[in-house]
């Protein structure tokens, strides 16, 4: 089955019909309301950070090519003034009983309201996630949760099949609409990421998120620049991840990949969501992965973003 699904991925745009993205959508109107009053400090205090499966101590990678297919660029949205990167944020929800965190960002969409994130931020346990919110620009400071661009709930999310199947790491990826605030749509607030499909094995790009596992706590977002390559580990199930040697850990999951990325305008595009985290034998994450962002992940976008 891993062996079929590299095979797909090497041929670029498939001749098969791809399986329908799995959708689901939440109330915008009394169910806001119940997550807003739901997110006290102290339940964000408690928050765990979110942790997708930890790959092995020592993984055995095999550089993988990549799929020829045609590129499909969505241009960033700058917000004029923007110097820091505000379209990223840390994500709460609940599950299973428990409430975890992970991170998210605002990608460029002709609706202005659209989120990139890991799926295993918006759906686990054969379940979706409760009580979601996204808070862009969150860093807490002096026993305060700061949100500086307002709370934003979850309206839509989208995954793919095999996400909600099988958890397959290949397709742990998810696209999220949000509400409005004051009447405004979050990209006109805080601006959005653009996005490349289909993107060479090298690159340099940064990851950001909020990692809330020791030596972090999730107060503020952390980034690691790095140049990343294209691997297939068969023991995980991985037919292609992007690999960067990054040490984000639990509660980065679904932060952006970013290549071109610019302090001046606190944005670039999006080549990926960290997913995964690679330990060395002391325990400690020595690598970070996301899923290939190629043409599978472009039709989702397409489901939320038209």
């Amino acid at each position: 089955m891993i062996a079929l699904a590299l095979s797909l991925a090497l041929v670029g745009p498939q001749a098969v019909t791809d399986p329908e993205p799995i959708s689901h959508s939440v109330s915008e109107t009394a169910e806001a309301k119940a997550v807003f009053g739901y997110w006290t400090g102290a339940r964000m205090n408690a928050a765990r950070p979110a942790a997708p499966r930890k790959g092995s101590a020592a993984p055995a990678f095999q550089r993988t090519g990549t799929p020829t297919a045609v590129a499909r660029n969505v241009a960033p949205l700058a917000i004029k003034g923007t110097a820091q990167p505000r379209s990223i944020g840390r994500v709460f929800f609940t599950l299973g009983g428990q409430d975890y965190s992970c991170s998210a960002s605002v990608v460029n969409s002709r609706g202005r309201n659209l989120l990139a994130t890991a799926a295993h931020c918006v759906y686990g346990n054969r379940q979706w996630v409760r009580n979601w919110i996204f808070i862009p620009g969150y860093a807490y400071s002096k026993g305060q949760h700061l949100k500086p661009y307002g709370v934003w709930t979850m309206a839509k999310v989208a995954i793919e099949p095999e996400w909600a199947k099988s958890y397959d790491p290949d397709y742990d990826y998810a696209f999220v609409t949000v509400g409005k605030v004051s009447g405004r749509n979050i990209a006109n607030v805080v601006g959005g990421q653009g996005i490349l499909w289909n993107q060479p094995a090298k690159i340099s790009m940064r990851i950001f998120g909020y990692p809330a596992e020791y030596p972090w706590a999730g107060t503020k977002v952390v980034s690691c620049g790095q140049t990343t390559a294209l691997y297939t580990v068969p023991s995980a199930g991985i037919a292609r991840h992007r690999f960067a040697r990054c040490p984000l850990n639990g509660g980065s999951s679904g932060g952006p990949w970013i290549r071109g990325y610019s302090t001046a305008t606190g944005t670039g595009y999006l080549v990926g969501v960290q997913s995964m985290k690679w330990m060395n034998a002391d325990g400690a994450t020595v690598w970070n992965s996301s899923p290939y962002l190629g043409d599978r992940a472009y039709k989702l976008y397409l489901k939320l973003g038209r």
